[in-house]
């Protein structure tokens, strides 16, 4: 498990997608924030940095909804 999800050009040919998890306070999943753009600009070796890159926008989002990573009781 790596915090993100990516679809590799599965729903339409030529297009990639990373998204990840926006978190509220009680642990639930809210909402989700992602990019999409053609394969040929976000090229599969740029995947592990930029999927870095929306879990760390979603993580920022989701504290600022209240949500703490470590010490939630419900996860």
């Amino acid at each position: 498990m790596v915090g993100y999800a990516v679809d590799d050009e599965e729903l339409y040919p030529g297009v990639r997608c990373i998204g990840a998890p926006i978190w509220g306070y009680d642990g639930a999943v809210l909402a989700s924030l992602g990019i999409s753009g053609p394969a040929t600009r976000l090229q599969s070796d740029l995947i592990p940095r930029l999927g870095r890159m929306v879990m760390k926008s979603a993580q920022e989002i989701s504290e600022r909804l209240g949500y703490l990573l470590y010490g939630n009781c419900s996860r």
